[in-house]
Order: C-alpha cells, then sequence, then structure tokens
C-alpha cells in the first residue's frame, strides 16, 4: 500500500494553462526601445547602450528580443530535446495476476488458486540506441532551425534597416534636386521676360518641377511603407520609431570583399550555414531511422515470471514470449527508411550547392555594384569640377547666375545617382552577408545564445 502511495504522489498532475488572447495588443503596444529587459538584453550582449543614435547590430538584437518566431522555435527546440528522454525509456515492467475457483473440490482439497506475474520486455537488436541516436538527430535538427531562424530574424531587421536608410536618403535627395529645380525657375522667367528664353523653355522647366514634386511625394510615401517594414521587422509599434535615429554603417559589406579569395568565402558560407547543418541533422534523422527499421527484425523477448498457488500447492512459473514476429523481415520499412536515407543526402547535396551557386552570384554581384558606384563617382567629380569652373566664371562676371543654377541641378541628380549606385551595392552587400550566414560590417560584440529566452519572463513582450 506504501509503494502504491509513493508511486501515486510522485506522479505528474495536469495543470490547465489558458492562453490570455485580450492580453496581446496592450502588451505588443507596450514595447518600448527603452525597455529596461531590452536594455539588459543589449548590455549582455556586449553592446553599449545606444541613447541618441542606433546602430543596425542594436536594432538587430531588438528583433532578436521581440520577435515572436524565436520563441515558436525554440519551443520546438525544447520538445525536440524532451523526446530525448523518450526515446531512451525502457520497456516498463508490469504485473498481472488470476484467481480461479473450483466448483468441483474434494476430499478437503482447497479451492482456490491465486497466481501472481511479472512483466518484463527485453528489447534486441539495438533498437534503443537506434531510438536514441534518432532522437539527439533530431533536437540537433531543431537547434538548427532556431539558430536559422535567428539569423532570419537579424537579416532581416538587417534588410530592413538598409531598406529606411535608403529611403531617408532619396527623399532628402529629392527634395534637394526640386528646391534647385525652384531655384531655376525664376532666373528663366526673368530671362523670358528680357526675350532671351523662350515659351517651350519655361514650360520644360515647369513640367520638370512637377515631376520633381510628384517624385517627391512617391518617394515619401515610399519612405513611410520602410518605416512600416522596418517596425514589422523589429516586432515594435510603429509609433516607437517615429523619433528613432538611425546610424550609418562605417562600411558597405561589399568593401571587405577584395582581401577574401572565392574559395575561403565558399568555405565560410558552407561551415556558417545553418540551414545546411539542418540538412545534415536530417540525414542523421534518416540514418538513425533506418538503423531502427533493420533493428525491428529482430522481435523482442516477453518474459513473465511469477507465483502460483495451486490449490494449496506453492509453485514457480515462468512464462516468455516473441511478440511481434516480423515474418518479412521488415522488408518495406526498411526500404522506406533507405530511400528517405537517399532523399536526405540528395537534399544535403543540393542546399550544398545552393550555397557555393549563392556565394558566387553574390560576389559577382559586389564587384558589378563597384563598377557602377565607380562610375558615378566619376560623374559626379566631373559635375562638380564643372559646377566649380561656373562658379569662378560666375564670381568674375563672365556667366549668368541662370547659367550656375542649371549646374547645381545637374549636380543635385549626379548626387541621387550616387545614392542610388550605393543602395545597390548596400543591396549586394547584404545578399552577400545572408548567403554567408556572417556580417562582414558592424557585428555585435557577442552575439546571444538563440536556446536561451532573452525574456526572464516567458509572456513578457508577447
Amino acid at each position: 500500500f506504501a509503494a502504491c502511495c509513493s508511486l501515486w504522489t510522485a506522479c505528474a498532475h495536469y495543470r490547465p494553462a489558458p492562453l490570455d488572447l485580450a492580453a496581446l495588443p496592450a502588451s505588443y503596444n507596450a514595447r518600448r526601445l527603452d525597455d529596461v529587459g531590452l536594455r539588459s538584453f543589449l548590455a549582455e550582449a556586449g553592446e553599449s547602450l545606444p541613447d541618441h543614435r542606433w546602430r543596425t547590430s542594436d536594432l538587430a538584437l531588438v528583433a532578436l528580443y521581440y520577435h515572436p518566431g524565436l520563441d515558436r522555435a525554440r519551443a520546438e527546440w525544447l520538445a525536440a530535446t524532451a523526446a530525448e528522454v523518450t526515446a531512451g525509456a525502457r520497456p516498463q515492467p508490469g504485473v498481472g495476476g488470476e484467481v480461479e475457483y473450483s466448483f468441483a473440490g474434494a476430499n478437503g482439497e482447497p479451492r482456490w488458486a491465486l497466481a501472481l506475474t511479472s512483466l518484463f520486455t527485453l528489447e534486441t537488436g539495438g533498437k534503443r540506441e537506434a531510438r536514441i541516436a534518432e532522437a539527439k538527430a533530431r533536437t540537433l535538427a531543431a537547434e538548427a532551425e532556431l539558430r536559422e531562424a535567428a539569423w532570419r530574424v537579424a537579416a532581416a531587421a538587417r534588410g530592413a534597416v538598409q531598406e529606411f536608410q535608403s529611403a531617408e536618403a532619396q527623399v532628402a535627395a529629392a527634395g534637394e534636386e526640386l528646391g534647385a529645380l525652384r531655384l531655376v525657375e525664376p532666373l528663366l522667367q526673368a530671362r523670358y521676360d528680357q526675350g532671351a528664353a523662350s515659351t517651350a523653355d519655361l514650360a520644360r522647366l515647369r513640367a520638370e518641377i512637377q515631376e520633381a514634386v510628384m517624385e517627391y511625394t512617391s518617394l515619401e510615401r515610399d519612405r513611410q511603407e520602410a518605416v512600416a517594414r522596418l517596425a514589422a521587422a523589429l516586432s515594435l509599434p510603429l509609433e516607437e520609431l517615429r523619433g528613432a535615429s538611425i546610424e550609418e554603417p562605417s562600411r558597405l559589406s561589399c568593401d571587405g570583399l577584395e582581401p577574401l579569395a572565392p574559395d575561403s568565402l565558399q568555405r565560410l558560407a558552407l561551415a556558417a550555414s545553418w540551414l545546411l547543418k539542418g540538412t545534415l541533422a536530417d540525414y542523421q534523422v534518416a540514418e538513425a531511422r533506418l538503423r531502427l527499421e533493420i533493428a525491428r527484425q529482430r522481435p523482442d523477448i516477453a518474459l513473465g515470471p511469477g507465483l502460483f498457488f495451486d490449490h494449496g500447492i506453492s509453485k514457480w512459473t515462468v512464462a516468455f514470449g516473441l511478440p511481434g514476429l516480423l515474418l518479412n523481415r521488415n522488408r518495406g520499412p526498411i526500404a522506406e527508411a533507405e530511400a528517405g536515407r537517399e532523399l536526405a543526402a540528395a537534399q544535403v547535396y543540393e542546399i550544398q550547392e545552393r550555397v557555393l551557386s549563392g556565394v558566387n552570384s553574390a560576389v559577382d554581384r559586389c564587384r558589378s555594384t563597384q563598377a557602377g558606384l565607380a562610375a558615378v563617382d566619376s560623374l559626379l567629380a566631373a559635375v562638380r569640377n564643372r559646377s566649380s569652373l561656373a562658379r569662378a566664371a560666375f564670381d568674375r562676371g563672365e556667366s549668368s547666375r541662370l547659367d550656375l543654377a542649371l549646374l547645381e541641378v545637374e549636380e543635385e541628380r549626379a548626387r541621387r545617382a550616387r545614392i542610388t549606385a550605393k543602395e545597390r551595392r548596400a543591396a549586394a552587400g547584404i545578399d552577400l552577408e545572408t548567403t554567408l550566414a556572417a556580417w562582414l560590417t558592424d557585428p555585435p560584440a557577442q552575439w546571444p545564445d538563440p536556446t536561451r529566452s532573452p525574456r526572464r519572463d516567458a509572456g513578457a513582450g508577447r
């Protein structure tokens, strides 16, 4: 009786955990960049706490702190870890009993008989070891998926920051160009009044101003959309980013490409890719599954030693059996597992080739954008030289203010062309980093471990 009570009290008990869906909107709207838990998380990652300007790495850590997708991936990893305990469990013993009453007893022979039997199952063929190997491989796959998810969240935040900075730069440049065009209008109007300019010239300029106004309005709308996408990437309310100031990176990712040989980049990408590591873990799962199916060809042994009180005579009995005889030698599941292993191997090679191809494409794109940026720099330098000469000529009274204003418009357009070329190079650098699964510029001092929840309270920030 005491043993039964002890087993009963040692059992786990069900505790309901209802979801509080009504609390999510208020919790989401309460997220802040100055949250105490977030600042502590940044400090633990080795980042200096920003007071005015946020670096890209800071905002990537903000995304890792708040993003709900990591909570799901972390829960899947914990579930896979718990499954290792289940896989390592041995068949539990059991007990059985039988009571017999004889209605035809004679000569005072006892009419009652009692049998008490214990039940044991002995696994053969290494089934338990194969189950454990499969469970450990699934844990590795879940951890690789978690770390890949963390990298995707950080890379998405980095891309959203770059898009936001590009949108702001385009709006500012479009405003400068519009202002330069508007300075030209009264000068051209004065020349028209003097009869030195045609109606077509004046109409053409006003059409350019109208197009510039429409483009500025469109770019401002794009900037607002970029802010919304950045807020979504960081899992923050939109209003929290209204006054945030983001620091430009010290250099672009493609800038550090030249010292690295292509084969070095390929090795780096293959070693760092969590997607490839997850695929390798899936192959280990398939390998362990095949091992388990082969082990299942051998039947387990069931033993049932016990005591039998046979109408006053005490007896000791042993029952045994071979449950689950597989007369077909488990050929179907083994063939299926072998095909699954071949599929997993093919997926590994496919991901490897995808990584290698991605590295080559990203490197080529970086180099092509470098050529484009160099061409725009050359154009901008030529326009600035012409503007400088025109300004000197104007100071000497050799040219008009209108000629100088037109060159200033041309210079603003060259600046906008350089901003566009720089955006393309920055986007190419982010593609390269995404392929390499590594940041080439502005990295965090210490990348946080995604298996640890950044929030002490599991429900905080949800």
